[in-house]
């Protein structure tokens, strides 16, 4: 299997999904976007139920491994396979740009994650900040708004790894890579604890 040696593909790798992997309540997770090098991510979240998504069936292989958990479609059709509030994560990393290009899809395919989020379910993004890679701005599409800002502590002391704003992590490298984090708030927005990220508010983390 392939593996990226890229500062973004480690950072990735060795910190944000180990960190979301050790919570218990990450019990339904779904990675949208499916390579060779993306193959071993499934063992990082052993005992959990873990699926993928990919539009190419050439990327079945690299998919989940447990028979019906692999899907080919695009992400914007992420609804067809889950119920609403059924997943407590999901990563979608390299998708903007890089096969949703159209705003549009990109909307919509935000508004669906959203409503498949159980309250307090997180959504992480990664992005290129590169005007070659980015069709449109990632954090200023309309539907993320219903969102709060998630704040991730661990990349706060990570080397290469700068904090731009709210939930938003620069990777030091050619290609600018971003990571956003995202968590969909309880209708009494009453925060559940954390101990490793938080809800980010007004630019300061509670």
């Amino acid at each position: 299997m392939g593996k990226l040696s890229t500062p973004d593909r480690h950072v990735l790798e060795t910190i944000i999904l180990p960190s979301f992997a050790s919570r218990p309540e990450v019990r339904r997770v779904l990675f949208v976007g499916c390579a060779d090098y993306t193959k071993d991510y499934e063992s990082c979240f052993v005992g959990r139920e873990y699926y993928t998504i990919d539009v190419d069936p050439a990327c079945a292989g690299y998919g989940a491994a447990v028979p019906g958990r692999h899907f080919i479609d695009s992400a914007e059709n992420v609804d067809r396979y889950f119920r609403p509030c059924s997943l407590d994560l999901i990563l979608m990393n390299g998708v903007f740009g890089y096969g949703l290009n159209r705003r549009e899809r990109a909307e919509t395919t935000v508004a669906r994650c959203y409503d498949l989020l159980v309250d307090w379910g997180a959504l992480m993004i990664g992005w290129n900040d590169d005007p070659d890679c980015k069709p449109f701005e990632p954090v200023g599409l309309a539907g993320l708004a219903r969102f709060d800002r998630m704040g991730f502590p661990a990349l706060t002391v990570a080397p290469g790894v700068r904090r731009l704003s709210d939930g938003d992590y620069l990777v030091d490298e050619d290609y600018r890579h971003v990571f956003s984090f995202f968590v969909k708030p309880a209708l009494s927005r009453v925060k559940r604890g954390h101990s490793g990220y938080s809800r980010e508010r007004s630019g300061h983390n509670p």
